[in-house]
């Protein structure tokens, strides 16, 4: 499949204030797992203080974020991730979305967070128990 940056998240205000509270957090020799890298923006700038872990369900943000040299792997979530981790950042999608608002592509994945922008956020902290 050719990358496509279309189809990944432009970082925004939102992921410059992850990335801000990440810095303070984030020290070095943490184990760190981003959740829906997207760009690989912010794992990137961590992999200058420690070593990250990152994941996206979208090919196209998988492929984007190693341009960046972030060590990413496609899955949903952190589904299949086995290890532990001191720190793990996740930007989810919430955006109130309506099925007639649904636009079925890679970038949706970013974007929509249900009809009540909570979808994934519940999904993310559901498996996070187990995890």
């Amino acid at each position: 499949m050719p990358h496509d940056p279309s189809q990944v998240y432009t970082p925004d205000a939102d992921t410059y204030l992850l990335l801000d509270a990440a810095r303070t957090e984030v020290k070095a020799g943490d184990r760190v797992l981003e959740v829906g890298t997207g760009s690989g923006l912010i794992a990137a700038e961590l992999t200058k203080v420690t070593r990250v872990v990152a994941t996206d369900i979208s090919p196209h943000a998988v492929l984007c974020a190693r341009k960046k040299g972030v060590a990413v792997v496609q899955n949903d979530l952190f589904c299949g991730i086995r290890n532990s981790f001191d720190v793990i950042l996740f930007n989810p999608p919430y955006l109130p979305t309506k099925p007639e608002e649904r636009i079925d592509d890679w970038l949706e994945h970013a974007l929509d967070g249900g009809l009540n922008g909570r979808v994934v956020i519940e999904r993310f902290l559901q498996m996070s128990v187990v995890f």
